[in-house]
């Protein structure tokens, strides 16, 4: 509903017990409100904590792509020595 459709429904209403049952709405409405916008304050901070992870993650598997190859290098040289020489 916009504000201005909200207001025209509002102004409509005489009887006084309807107009303290719309205020009653319009505060819990606002309290909902804020525990909604706490709660994604909560989840974007997760979000951002689950990318800050992901791109350490990235940057292990990388490094250990590059300790692999250096170990497989180390790992060639020393059978290349140890063969025996004719």
């Amino acid at each position: 509903m916009t504000k201005e459709a909200l207001r025209k429904t509002v102004n409509t209403i005489t009887h006084l017990d309807s107009m303290k049952a719309v205020k009653v709405a319009f505060d819990l409405s606002e309290s909902n409100q804020d525990s909604i916008n706490k709660v994604m304050q909560i989840v974007g901070g997760n979000v951002d904590n689950i990318n800050l992870l992901a791109e350490r993650i990235a940057k292990l598997e990388a490094e250990r792509d590059i300790l692999f190859e250096l170990i497989k290098g180390q790992e060639k040289r020393l059978e290349d020595y140890e063969r025996p020489k004719n």
